[in-house]
């Protein structure tokens, strides 16, 4: 499992608490850059991704972040919520309940 601190993890948390996400996915895509299979930041850039509605873009995180770490609840959730607005609901009610499994 991937450490939940990087460099620039409390820049980009302060970003995405003050609305500013486009500043949050700077930081993810540059802690990504050094550490392209973190699942922890991967997780993190999907969310802000269905923030600002840009589902596939997040599904994509989401799948990476499964091939890393399968184990994680919250990477399942996301790409289920990433499904559902994508109105592809069989999908997303079977990543909905692999998170409920784990």
């Amino acid at each position: 499992m991937a450490n939940h601190d990087f460099p620039g993890s409390d820049e980009a948390f302060r970003f995405a608490q003050e609305g500013k996400i486009h500043e949050a996915l700077a930081c993810y895509d540059k802690a990504l850059q050094s550490n392209p299979k973190n699942d922890v930041i991967l997780n993190n850039k999907a969310i802000a991704l269905i923030s600002l509605g840009r589902y596939e873009e997040s599904l994509a995180c989401s799948k990476r972040a499964i091939s890393i770490n399968p184990y994680e609840a919250g990477v399942w959730i996301n790409k289920g919520i990433a499904l559902e607005r994508l109105e592809r609901l069989p999908e997303a009610v079977d990543a909905l309940e692999q998170a409920v499994v784990i």
